[in-house]
């Protein structure tokens, strides 16, 4: 893509599109629609387009990202409970032996 002529607005910019494309804009832009305006708005939305998308995808990642830290701490927390939850198991496992060999040994006597 060439460039033109330049001014303190604006840049005139010439390029080759194929006859589709141009049957397209006439078919498409508004009446009283200039083809340079048809055009500016097109460049304008497309990039804006562009950059939603970019920014769309970063944020997914970011999300993401956010989404398996959580998951990692769910599962840190989840292995103490375990192990606490196995602490308190034996301790009443033990407990329940202690007293019936206490049981045992009154009964015994």
């Amino acid at each position: 893509m060439s460039t033109g002529n330049i001014n303190n607005k604006s840049v005139q910019l010439a390029s080759r599109v194929p006859h589709e494309v141009a049957e397209l804009l006439e078919a498409t832009r508004k009446k009283n629609e200039s083809v340079g305006r048809f055009i500016a708005t097109a460049i304008k939305n497309e990039a804006e387009r562009r950059q939603y998308r970019e920014n769309d995808a970063n944020q997914l990642l970011s999300d993401l990202n956010d989404t398996l830290k959580t998951l990692k701490q769910i599962e840190e927390i989840g292995i103490k409970i375990g192990a606490d939850l196995q602490t308190v198991v034996t301790t009443a496992h033990n407990e329940i032996k202690r007293r019936q060999r206490k049981t045992k040994a009154s009964s015994e006597q």
